[in-house]
């Protein structure tokens, strides 16, 4: 249909229905006469702005479960249908999990794009801008595609905006746009990684014969009260995303307990149990620079898989945790070949591991300094739950062990602040510097600086027995932008002639920000 003509017909719909489409689609044409910009985002954004938006106003209790309170699907399911059910026309390979799936989620997509498989790949949330989380082949969606998603489906999207599929949710509907997306680019396999637990969320929604594997990663206490409150719950949201008979890759487990759900709930399916330690074992040989970031080698020994040799690696995700990652994808990888796919080989999946690259997860790259030059580091890390802060505070010691490290913290409300700061201390910084940052463009979600200063400080008091005291300055300031001007000052005071470490985490929401300032 011609947007002149769409436009007419929008005439007659209800007023919030004709607001999003009509000013969507008036701006689609006048993007369309000139050059594409980041403005082209706008027609669909427009759309998924009149959708209830839980990455900005944080997920109700109990909401990811399988019970009474958990997101029900129905209109999810009815809009798919309207869409000609573009997930029945995909192979995919779904991945949940609480740390590490949206690191196991591009590793294993770029491996299938180096072993020449058109790969879709659909992850959750975004750093700058949301067509960050539709890629294919290693290529995000390009703006002017992202803005016209709802345009080629506009009737459809008309109905979802009238209620006429019932109630919808921000993430659905994209979802559902991204699953249409890989349809029309007759992608060959999708890499998707799931939202918010597994068995009530969005991505869930494919029948057995289209899932190639399933994957879950570490689980960990995070989104606590959505997904029932305990380790075991959380472990069954995400055990929700198996299908009967159909193979699961369990990733090393930090809780025996979850360990356990996640085998019985998968020989209750039926489904075959992949473990990746039995698969292949990854130990770390070093971490050094190349250019302005860092690589590290890995020495891999195989274990029953006929394609791979004895070997060494490199990865471009940095820290130990990305070696118990990279074994669930290259498992998954295998579990893929079997089915026929037999362009997976050593060296496609090597090359896949080297050219992984994940903005905001362990991030590390020399500092740009807005002072003058210098000799800092950065490293930026979504880190927020007591494992992946560990994991952070492990690596930046490992990496700069004698380098004075300036660190900024923000947070979203609603996450296990005492385990984190308490996680962190282990960075033994020489200034902690804590902020707030917006949560999905709302402040509603945000943690407020003081409650971090008081969970860092009742950490002090209560440190474990052996961990070494130290001193450092604990200040407050008013964003991000601030808190990095004044890291470089405090650094440069320290006099070190190495240089030092400027460390961001607590939230991706708070490395978009940096990434922002310094033009990352």
């Amino acid at each position: 249909m011609k947007l002149s003509n769409f436009l007419l017909c929008c005439l007659g719909v209800q007023e919030r229905t004709s607001v999003a489409l009509r000013t969507g689609f008036k701006q689609h044409a006048r993007l369309n006469s000139t050059l594409p910009g980041t403005e082209a985002a706008l027609d669909t954004e427009l759309v998924l702005q009149e959708f209830v938006n839980y990455e900005q106003q944080g997920v109700p209790d109990s909401a990811g479960t399988n019970g009474k309170k958990g997101f029900d699907l129905v209109g999810l399911h009815k809009l798919l249908a309207a869409l000609g059910q573009p997930q029945a026309h995909m192979s995919a390979i779904h991945i949940a999990g609480t740390k590490g799936k949206g690191s196991t989620a591009a590793l294993l997509a770029s491996m299938l794009t180096q072993s020449q498989i058109r790969t879709g790949l659909y992850t959750s949330p975004h750093i700058k801008t949301i067509t960050e989380r539709i890629m294919i082949n290693g290529q995000q969606i390009s703006e002017a595609d992202f803005a016209g998603l709802a345009a080629l489906d506009a009737s459809v999207m008309q109905h979802a905006l009238q209620g006429t599929f019932g109630s919808l949710t921000h993430f659905e509907v994209l979802t559902s746009l991204a699953f249409r997306h890989f349809q029309r680019k007759q992608v060959q396999l999708t890499v998707v990684e799931a939202g918010l637990g597994g068995v009530a969320d969005a991505t869930n929604v494919f029948e057995p014969a289209q899932l190639a594997c399933a994957v879950i990663t570490a689980i960990d206490n995070d989104h606590m009260s959505a997904l029932g409150g305990s380790i075991e719950s959380i472990a069954e949201a995400k055990a929700g995303i198996m299908k009967p008979n159909r193979p699961v890759v369990i990733a090393k487990q930090p809780y025996p307990t979850a360990l356990q759900v996640l085998e019985q709930h998968a020989r209750q399916l039926d489904c075959p149990i992949i473990h990746p330690q039995d698969c292949i074992e990854l130990l770390p040989k070093e971490t050094v620079r190349e250019g302005s970031t860092m690589i590290q080698t890995v020495t891999a020994k195989p274990r029953g898989l006929s394609w791979m040799q004895p070997t060494e690696l490199k990865l471009a995700l940095l820290g130990r945790h990305q070696l118990d990652n990279a074994a669930a994808a290259i498992a998954a990888a295998d579990v893929v070949r079997e089915q026929g796919w037999l362009g997976i080989a050593q060296d496609t999946v090597l090359q896949g591991l080297q050219q992984t690259a994940l903005p905001g997860r362990l991030q590390v790259v020399q500092a740009p300094s807005r002072q003058g030059s210098n000799n800092n580091w950065l490293v930026l890390d979504g880190a927020h739950t007591a494992q992946s802060a560990t994991a952070l505070a492990e690596t930046v010691r490992e990496l700069f062990p004698e380098r004075p490290v300036a660190l900024i913290v923000a947070m979203a409300a609603g996450k296990d602040h005492k385990a984190v700061m308490a996680a962190l201390r282990a960075v033994r910084p020489a200034v902690v510097l804590f902020t707030s940052v917006d949560i999905a463009g709302s402040s509603q979600r945000s943690c407020s600086p003081g409650t971090l200063v008081a969970h860092w400080q009742a950490a002090a008091l209560s440190r474990p027995k052996g961990q070494p005291r130290f001193r450092s300055r604990e200040l407050i300031q008013a964003s991000v932008a601030v808190a990095y001007q004044k890291a470089e000052s405090e650094l440069e005071a320290q006099q070190n002639s190495d240089g030092g470490v400027i460390v961001v985490c607590g939230s991706l929401h708070a490395v978009a920000d940096a990434q922002k300032i310094l033009d990352l």
